[in-house]
């Protein structure tokens, strides 16, 4: 449980504002809306309401404990460590990649959109990733895979440009193919991963579990087409390979321990 997460409890609501002003934009009459919306989640705002009470009680700080090594910052490159994160837990995202091999894609009105499409997304992840911070943490305690992360591949130009342009390349075939964008809980999603991540100068893996996990109950609650047997047989390979995944992890936790150099004792690889 993080504090930040009183983001996530506003999913749904923020999904109803954003729907009564599409409303709002093509009827001006639909503003009474409005009221319905806050009636209908007046726990919501209650609950809001009093977290703000906190933060004026803490300072305007949504940390417990020490401040000084949690500062808030503009830290953008979170959503494309989120984005590139979601195409290696779930990689049965990047097979969109076929598509591209499809004689059908290259039919001009058809490409035409995609590239508009990819050359948007691509210039948010290239402005995305200027707005990058390296926390000390990240570069000081080599126990976390975040530190190789950081160290090996994100810091290396090459290397996050090629994830920049691949992460465009398959998001851009998703927005292309289908109308994921247009629904006001993936926007709503969206904006609620961004205010959660964003703000935080750390990078952790343990910061995209939830981001993660919302989008999946999203898709799979909102859009039929999941529920077809083509993505019964992807959940299930989704599921066996994150828990796999977990099992090396926790195996190598518990299993191999190493004597680290840097602190002079035995440590333990963790996320």
């Amino acid at each position: 449980m993080r504090q930040n997460n009183i983001i996530w409890v506003n999913l749904f609501f923020l999904s109803g504002v954003l729907d009564k002003i599409h409303l709002i934009f093509k009827d001006p009459k639909y503003i009474g809306g409005f009221t319905k919306v806050f009636k209908d989640n007046f726990y919501l705002v209650v609950l809001d309401g009093l977290f703000m009470l906190f933060l004026v009680f803490n300072r305007f700080s949504v940390v417990l404990g020490d401040k000084s090594n949690h500062s808030m910052a503009v830290h953008m490159a979170q959503m494309v460590h989120l984005l590139f994160f979601m195409l290696i837990f779930f990689p049965t995202m990047n097979l969109k990649i076929l598509r591209l091999f499809e004689k059908k894609f290259y039919k001009f009105k058809y490409f035409f959109k995609f590239m508009i499409i990819f050359a948007i997304v691509l210039a948010f992840l290239f402005f995305f990733s200027v707005f990058s911070h390296t926390h000390e943490f990240i570069l000081s305690d080599n126990r976390h895979y975040s530190f190789y992360y950081f160290r090996r591949i994100y810091n290396n130009t090459f290397l996050r440009y090629a994830i920049i342009i691949y992460t465009s390349l398959i998001y851009s075939l998703y927005i292309n193919d289908n109308n994921l964008i247009k629904n006001r809980l993936i926007i709503s999603w969206l904006i609620c991963s961004f205010m959660i991540l964003v703000p935080s100068k750390l990078f952790e893996f343990r910061y995209l579990t939830l981001p993660i996990l919302t989008f999946l109950i999203i898709i799979h609650e909102n859009f039929p087409f999941w529920k077809d047997i083509y993505y019964k047989i992807v959940n299930i390979w989704n599921v066996i390979y994150s828990v796999s995944v977990n099992m090396i992890v926790i195996f190598v936790f518990l299993k191999m321990p190493f004597h680290n150099e840097w602190f002079d004792e035995l440590s333990r690889f963790m996320w």
